[in-house]
């Protein structure tokens, strides 16, 4: 029987980040993981859960604020864009 888990490191490739970034993750309880000695075991059917109830979670977020993500950051909401009819025109002269 084989058992589909992985390490800190093997994780850490596929997501392209450090080990390091992932332990502490992991010992903050923000990815499921199992403690083995000294250290973190990441079942693969667990992980994928997470990162589907993960990004159902952002569709949820962008459908119920209708912003997208680039609009949207740390936890409040952008400004809303310039009013651009009150732009003025900076630059050499215009010839009439």
């Amino acid at each position: 029987m084989a058992l589909d888990i992985l390490t800190s490191e093997e994780l850490a490739t596929l997501l392209g980040c450090e080990a390091q970034h992932v332990n502490t993750l992991a010992a903050h309880h923000q990815l499921p993981a199992i403690r083995y000695g000294r250290s973190w075991r990441f079942p693969v059917t667990a992980l994928n859960g997470f990162f589907e109830r993960q990004a159902l979670r952002h569709l949820e977020e962008f459908n119920e604020q209708g912003l997208s993500t680039r609009q949207r950051t740390r936890g409040r909401q952008a400004k809303p864009p310039a009013d651009l009819s009150k732009t003025v025109y900076v630059g050499p002269e215009r010839r009439k």
